[in-house]
């Protein structure tokens, strides 16, 4: 087992030091990386190297400001206001005894949430994350409850790093879905809104849980990447409105280098069934989408 990872020393000074406090070198060295956005801990992923990466969103905020959510209300603001935010990684490659330098996998000036990473050949990782197009608290969506605000839409993007340790940062990243035309993911949106952090509270308090904690990522037999989430722009055949629960959405990467083998993902091959709604595979980012309604299910096994 690592020591414990969130109190370790990332000043890469090479020393190991481990703290029963959160006042570790990480936040006197790196305080703007010393916080994190949701309710999710740290996600960790270990290569063939035995190196082990950790990654998070930072949590900035303006103590004296009003434009986050309140700490007491409900799907009100009033708390600090939240500033945009990063997605970080650090990495060991001996079990914890010494810590990289933080690095910067995202940036993009707004507020970003949920990284998860999953790890391949030595060096190479994968990390997606859900990004709004605003500056908000997500758990009410403090940008559309304040003044002339509007709700916020969240797509989803995924980074293939290759050679991590000597990679560029910000990494080069791309919208997953931007490709899927089926005609309900517009620019590939896939969320709009509020997304509640308060676990089964949320049904309580009447705030949107509807992604809830499903997503996740990992890779197939071949090292191609695999991506599932849940979906909530799907609406009622018959009412029309919004389904009151998340829809799956699962994703699997269909061209560009494998991260275990170097080798092209090529083309998904996959042995389905009638009731799959659609797949498909645009040919700008390399990644087949598929969406299945609530009473359908996936049949085929994945990278077959």
């Amino acid at each position: 087992m690592l020591p414990n990872a969130s109190n370790a020393d990332f000043s890469g000074a090479g020393a190991s030091s481990f703290h029963d406090s959160e006042s570790s070198a990480l936040c006197t060295t790196f305080r703007s990386f010393c916080t994190e956005l949701g309710p999710l801990a740290p996600e960790i992923a270990i290569d063939q190297g035995n190196t082990t990466y950790v990654v998070w969103a930072t949590n900035p905020r303006v103590a004296s400001g009003t434009y986050g959510c309140s700490q007491t209300t409900p799907n009100a603001i009033g708390g600090p206001t939240p500033l945009a935010n990063q997605v970080v990684m650090i990495s060991t490659p001996d079990e914890g005894k010494t810590w990289s330098k933080p690095v910067v996998i995202a940036s993009p000036g707004t507020t970003v949430l949920w990284p998860w990473i999953t790890a391949g050949a030595a060096g190479n990782v994968s990390v997606v994350w859900y990004q709004g197009d605003q500056v908000t608290d997500p758990d009410c969506d403090g940008a559309a409850l304040a003044p002339g605000g509007r709700p916020t839409n969240w797509t989803m993007r995924v980074a293939n790093i290759f050679h991590a340790g000597s990679a560029h940062y910000p990494a080069a990243s791309v919208n997953v879905l931007a490709g899927f035309n089926d005609g309900n993911h517009p620019g590939g949106v896939f969320h709009v809104g509020g997304v509640c952090e308060s676990g089964t509270t949320c049904a309580a308090t009447g705030q949107d849980r509807r992604l809830g904690d499903y997503f996740t990522n990992a890779l197939d037999r071949n090292g191609c990447v695999m991506i599932a989430s849940a979906d909530t722009m799907l609406n009622d055949a018959i009412t029309g409105t919004e389904y009151s629960t998340g829809r799956p959405l699962y994703i699997h990467q269909t061209s560009g280098p494998s991260l275990t083998t170097g080798k092209s993902c090529g083309t998904v091959v996959a042995t389905t069934k009638p009731q799959l709604a659609m797949l498909i595979a645009p040919a700008v980012i390399g990644m087949a989408a598929a969406v299945w309604s609530v009473r359908r299910r996936r049949t085929a096994t994945a990278g077959e």
